[in-house]
């Protein structure tokens, strides 16, 4: 969406589809949007989020169709208390690693309260950004 003076948000997206299944490792959700109308007619985001049991590990993949030449990058915010319990890693629609890019962000729990915290990003020229999250073990 793209960002309106003081609390206002421009260019909703529009649902396409959302489906959330479970399985036998544990559960699936794809959704489809419309979006991102700033940049371009008719981008649209697809994202696949599967959470393994077993392995304590979610896969999230972002796909955008696009002809805009933007880069795709999927940012993550991980809470302050979460950051060292968690092994975050990605690739492109390749399966070639990405670099992580670790930077300053900010984290609100309470209204008016604002605190730094942890801000993750993957980038790509392509398509698709595939992002694993496991707990570490120990």
């Amino acid at each position: 969406m793209l960002k309106g003076s003081r609390l206002i948000w421009l260019h909703w997206p529009e649902l396409i589809s959302a489906d959330l299944s479970e399985t036998d490792f544990g559960f699936r959700f794809v959704g489809e949007i419309r979006a991102f109308r700033h940049l371009g007619k008719d981008i649209r985001h697809r994202r696949l989020v599967e959470y393994n049991r077993s392995e304590k590990r979610w896969v999230v993949e972002d796909t955008v169709d696009h002809t805009t030449g933007e880069p795709l990058v999927q940012h993550w915010n991980p809470h302050p208390d979460w950051e060292q319990n968690l092994n975050i890693s990605a690739k492109d629609e390749n399966g070639r690693p990405l670099e992580i890019n670790l930077s300053t962000g900010y984290f609100s729990g309470h209204y008016g309260e604002i605190m730094e915290a942890p801000h993750i990003t993957f980038s790509t020229s392509g398509t698709t950004v595939r992002t694993s999250i496991r707990l570490r073990q120990g």
